[in-house]
């Protein structure tokens, strides 16, 4: 219910900011967030099939992709200061 939450607020963010600047960070910090989700699952699904590696928890997906959109966030706004 939590990410549902959030996924709405975010949504409502992008839908009431009036300055479009910031609204095109948010809009890429979401995208380099989804890529890197990709490129994790992806190599970790290559590295299950190759290797002895565990299995990749779903209920992970959803805190990486923060962590990635954080950091995109983050790098954006400096670089953009």
């Amino acid at each position: 219910m939590a990410i549902i939450a959030a996924l709405v607020s975010g949504g409502m963010y992008l839908s009431e900011e009036t300055d479009e600047f910031q609204r095109h960070l948010f809009v890429q910090s979401i995208l380099w967030g989804v890529g890197g989700i990709m490129v994790l699952t992806s190599v970790w699904g290559y590295l299950q099939l190759y290797t002895h590696i565990s299995h990749f928890f779903t209920i992970w997906t959803y805190p990486f992709f923060l962590v990635f959109q954080s950091i995109a966030w983050g790098m954006l706004r400096w670089r953009n200061r």
